[in-house]
C-alpha cells in the first residue's frame, strides 16, 4: 500500500530514529552491535550486563522504572541477556523519541546515584518501580525519596502520565503455578472447556498447532496456554455451577 517510495521513506525514518537514540545515549550507556562507522541499523541495543554487579539491579528493574516515565518498556534480554533493544520504527515522532531519550538519561542518573550510595541498593526509586496510584495517594510514604521523584521524574514539563494500578508480580511463578491451578470444572465432551472467574475459556496444547474446529482429545496432556472461548467457532459452553 505504501509503494516503493513509501517503504523506502518508512525504512529511512526507522533507521534514522534508531541512530538518533544511539547518538543521544552513547555517552551514558554502552551501545551493542555498531557498524564500522559507529551507526546502528533499525534497532539500538543498550548493554546492561554489568549493572547487577555494580548496583544489584537488573534490566527488568529498568523496564519497570520506565512505566513511571509513562513508557511501555522495549524488548529486554533479547537477543542478548540483560540488554534493552529499542526499535523506534517509523511511527514515532521526534518529540516522543526525545521524551524517551530524556527518560533513559534520567534513569542513568538514578543508576549512578544508587551505585554511589550503598544504602540505596535495596530500597531505591528503580527497584521499587513502578509506583502505583494507591501508593502515591496514601498518607504513609516510607521510601527514601519524594513522591514527585517516584511519579513525575521528568525535568522537562510534560502532560503525559500513565498511572500504574499494580506494582510487580512474580512472572515466572504465575506462568508455572497459578494459571494451571485456575483450570477446573471439567465435564463430559467439553473436558477442555472450563471457567476462570466466570469467563468460559478453552485450554490449548502448548507448542502444537490446534485448529479452531478441532479440540484436543480428553486424555491429552495439556499445558498452560489458555484462550478465550469466544475465539472458537460455535463452541458449546459447559454447565458451570
Amino acid at each position: 500500500m505504501a509503494g516503493l517510495s513509501g517503504l523506502r521513506k518508512a525504512t529511512s525514518h526507522a533507521i534514522l530514529s534508531a541512530n538518533y537514540i544511539a547518538h543521544s545515549l552513547k555517552h551514558k550507556f554502552k551501545i551493542l552491535y555498531k557498524g564500522k562507522n559507529n551507526f546502528v541499523a533499525h534497532e539500538c541495543i543498550l548493554d546492561f550486563r554489568d549493572l547487577k554487579s555494580k548496583t544489584g539491579l537488573s534490566v527488568n528493574d529498568l523496564a519497570k522504572r520506565l512505566i513511571d516515565y509513562s513508557f511501555h518498556a522495549p524488548t529486554i534480554s533479547w537477543p542478548v541477556p540483560e540488554t534493552i533493544m529499542i526499535e523506534p520504527t517509523e511511527s514515532e515522532s521526534l518529540a516522543e523519541v526525545d521524551r524517551f531519550c530524556e527518560a533513559m538519561l534520567l534513569i542513568g542518573e538514578e543508576i549512578s546515584e544508587i551505585e554511589n550510595n550503598h544504602e540505596l541498593k535495596n530500597n531505591n526509586v528503580i527497584s521499587n518501580a513502578p509506583h502505583t496510584l494507591k501508593e502515591l495517594i496514601a498518607d504513609n510514604w516510607q521510601y527514601p525519596y519524594s513522591k514527585e521523584k517516584a511519579s513525575f521524574p521528568y525535568k522537562t514539563p510534560t502532560t503525559i502520565k500513565f498511572w500504574s494500578s499494580v506494582s510487580r508480580i512474580n512472572n515466572a511463578y504465575g506462568d508455572r503455578v497459578n494459571l494451571p491451578n485456575f483450570v477446573n470444572n471439567f465435564s463430559g465432551d467439553n473436558s477442555n472447556i472450563c471457567s476462570i472467574e466466570g469467563t468460559n475459556v478453552i485450554r490449548v496444547p502448548f507448542g502444537k498447532k490446534f485448529s479452531k474446529k478441532k479440540r484436543p482429545e480428553k486424555n491429552q496432556n495439556i499445558a498452560t496456554l489458555i484462550l478465550p472461548l469466544s475465539s472458537y467457532s460455535n463452541p458449546t459452553p459447559p454447565h458451570v455451577a
